[in-house]
């Protein structure tokens, strides 16, 4: 094999190491913009769930609403019946 010829099988491998690397690296970035993406969905969404000024609702994660533990902080929860504002801290003493 010639040098001209172990040259070009040399500049190809290393084309070959930089395409792959930048196409692990697209799949990476596109991933992290993906899943920050959701998240800030998830966040505008959350705003609009009334279950955490309801009285039911414990926060916890395990069992986050006592009265519909399914539905607690997603789209069905936007509409529930069982709402029961909680007091404000003054009022309940």
């Amino acid at each position: 094999m010639s040098a001209q010829q172990q040259a070009l099988i040399s500049t190809v491998c290393v084309a070959a190491y930089l395409i792959s690397v930048l196409v692990f690296a697209g799949i990476f970035i596109g991933g992290l913009f993906r899943k920050v993406a959701r998240s800030r969905a998830l966040q505008y969404r959350s705003r609009q769930f009334h279950c955490g000024n309801c009285q039911y609702f414990t926060g916890e994660p395990l069992l986050k609403c006592a009265v519909h533990p399914v539905e607690a902080l997603t789209e069905a929860a936007l509409d529930c019946r069982d709402f029961e504002a909680t007091l404000p801290k003054a009022d309940q003493e």
